[in-house]
């Protein structure tokens, strides 16, 4: 097999490792835009009476794939229900 030293993804490992780390990007990329969305703000955003809660930390949550397993990082949050009340 040629060796293209453009891509340099032969160095970062096996194409099955370089999807994985993809996928799992996308995800949490996906998750923390929801939960900006929830909250009515980005990360370290300043919004003031339109933010809705706010994030605290992340856990690690495994997701099971055709692949195998794999974690990712899941964002915590407290949002406000219409009710007053905070949740996680």
């Amino acid at each position: 097999m040629e060796t293209d030293s453009r891509s340099g993804w032969q160095e970062k490992g096996t194409l099955e490792e370089l999807m994985r780390e993809r996928i799992r990007g996308t995800i949490e990329a996906l998750v923390e835009e929801e939960l900006a969305a929830a909250l009515g703000a980005s990360r370290s955003a300043r919004v003031g009476a339109i933010r809705t809660g706010y994030r605290h930390g992340t856990r690690a949550r495994t997701l099971t794939t055709s692949l195998e397993a794999t974690t990712i990082a899941m964002p915590r949050a407290q949002i406000e229900a219409g009710d007053g009340r905070d949740h996680e």
